[in-house]
């Protein structure tokens, strides 16, 4: 995570594509070995976004309920940036930063496997692991600057 990071905040933002690179390579050695690696990267780096799980009804307690209505609330709003999508200033800063958490939604799917597998377990499409929540903090703040980056407007909009 301190390499992404650096990577992100210096002037070595070349290297963040050669990372993606590797990972892919790494993710595809992995595929190998079970076929649901591949399918849960995006949805561990969609997870990254929306956690935790508006559609699982046990959130909605008094425990994650704020958490799940700001989930639910970033997901409207992507969903209607995303619908207005010449409003999305697309630059080196943006995309970089969907490509750290989609490299970080990578290793996690690799820890993931890695514990499943080594206890025994079968690794399942949708499945990623123990404790996702606490694995997920190290990115948190990518993913605020990510959207942040996505609520910018061009200077030229009223």
């Amino acid at each position: 995570m301190a390499i992404l990071y650096s990577l992100y905040f210096t002037d070595y933002k070349k290297y963040i594509k050669l990372a993606l690179l590797v990972t892919a390579v790494i993710i595809i050695y992995f595929t190998l070995k079970d076929l649901a690696v591949i399918f849960n990267w995006p949805l561990i780096s969609g997870f990254m976004y929306l956690a935790p799980n508006p559609m699982q009804i046990a959130n909605y307690s008094s425990f994650t309920l704020i958490p799940v209505l700001c989930t639910v609330g970033v997901a409207v709003y992507l969903l209607v940036k995303f619908v207005n999508i010449k409003s999305i200033i697309f630059d080196s800063l943006l995309v970089n930063s969907f490509i750290v958490v989609f490299i970080f939604s990578a290793i996690m799917t690799l820890v993931g496997f890695y514990s499943i597998d080594n206890q025994e377990g079968s690794y399942e499409l949708g499945r990623a692991g123990d404790a996702m929540f606490r694995k997920q903090l190290l990115i948190i703040p990518m993913v605020m600057l990510s959207l942040l980056l996505l609520m910018r407007k061009s200077l030229n909009e009223d």
